[in-house]
């Protein structure tokens, strides 16, 4: 199977491109980079294992490793329920046309199937806009039941203290209903909100028919350029201060506490266990950094290295999935029983998502601080 991939540039921003038409979105901003993709022209579970997949590069082919190529992820733990039925619980996609941010300039790309019609380059949509009222009504509905978070995290703490689990890390939900809300109008405004992310966050939005998820999640999976890779550990939290001295006199405290040290301590390790029969070499600080965001500050210890030859990209992101600051340890057994006392399925939350190429680039990362819309209802997670 070939598929080709022509790339040129455009003078709008990712956002102008955007239509009504597409049951499938992905939308990302990371750093000094962002790109919008819609539809999908094959899937990868469509694919048998055994037929190769080659790609001709047109126009600006020298961008060729910076181009998503599969977009997609994977949810925390595979779902039955309405709320996530639009998402397959693992799926790796191509899309039809994609339009690219990078260092300022823009580009649209556009893939379609050998021996079939090269799509012309997107226009400029022209009446596809939806009006998005300036404010919105929103009621507080019922989320998930304390009593039931309550008994789960009693029933945890017995399980650490018996020594069956490390750590474990419990959710919950809220939800609001949203009046007279039109699906096409919230996308675009949270598009909208989440382009004007700076932090160096992952900013993003994945749609699949009338589901929106998105979110800013600052955790990392997995980077890879070529053979190299970088991970992380961030695990241990203070807030921001109000005034410098109160944000330093936080940061010390973060950096002195033994439990935050201790729980970032369980993180870093697990990650360098997994990492070490994948990696040909790999190093990590001796003590952590702080990670400093808008809101809050992290325990953050960078790792990074070179991948063996016969691991992939896909086999090193599934391994480091999901990570202990989003499930627990060991993994196995936190998982299990987050999906036995949770009362509500977390679907994509905590799942991963990203992107990557033939030409060994590409990142994944958790799906951190996020909610969802869904018949007219937000639904927010943390954890």
């Amino acid at each position: 199977m070939n598929i080709s991939i022509r790339i040129s540039p455009v003078s709008h921003s990712p956002l102008s491109y955007l239509t009504n038409k597409r049951n499938t979105v992905f939308f990302l901003r990371h750093s000094d980079r962002a790109f919008l993709a819609m539809g999908s022209v094959v899937k990868w579970n469509d694919i048998p294992p055994q037929q190769e997949i080659t790609l001709s590069f047109f126009g600006e082919s020298e961008l060729a490793q910076e181009i998503p190529v599969y977009l997609g992820g994977k949810k925390f733990y595979p779902t039955t329920g309405a709320m996530w039925e639009d998402y397959p619980d693992e799926e790796w996609f191509i899309p039809e046309t994609a339009f690219l941010e990078i260092d300022g300039q823009c580009y649209a790309v556009t893939y379609c199937l050998s021996g079939e019609p090269q799509p012309e380059m997107p226009e400029l949509p022209e009446t596809d806009a939806v009006h998005c009222a300036d404010r919105w009504e929103s009621v507080l509905k019922e989320g998930d039941d304390f009593s039931s978070w309550e008994a789960a995290v009693t029933g945890a703490t017995t399980m650490i203290n018996s020594g069956t689990m490390q750590k474990v890390v419990l959710a919950r939900y809220r939800q609001f209903r949203v009046a007279d809300a039109v699906p096409e109008a919230m996308r675009r405004h949270l598009l909208t909100l989440l382009d004007s992310v700076n932090t160096g966050e992952y900013a993003f939005l994945y749609q699949r028919n009338e589901t929106l998820f998105f979110g800013i999640s600052p955790e990392t999976i997995l980077t890879i350029e070529g053979r190299d890779f970088s991970t992380e550990a961030l695990a241990g939290s203070r807030r921001r201060g109000a005034t410098e001295a109160e944000d330093n006199r936080l940061e010390a405290e973060l950096m002195q506490s033994s439990k935050e040290l201790s729980e970032h301590n369980f993180v870093t390790a697990h990650i360098a266990d997994v990492i070490a029969p994948l990696a040909e070499w790999y190093k990590l600080p001796f003590r952590p950094i702080v990670k400093k965001l808008p809101t809050l500050q992290h325990l953050h210890t960078p790792i990074h290295g070179k991948l063996k030859a016969d691991v992939s990209y896909l086999e090193a992101a599934g391994q480091l999935f999901p990570t202990p600051a989003v499930c627990g340890i060991p993994t196995d057994t936190a998982r299990s029983f987050i999906t036995a006392h949770e009362p509500f399925e977390r679907g994509y939350y905590a799942g991963m998502l990203g992107w990557h190429n033939p030409a060994g680039y590409g990142e994944v990362f958790s799906c951190l601080r996020a909610g969802a819309f869904r018949d007219g209802c937000f639904y927010f997670f943390g954890g």
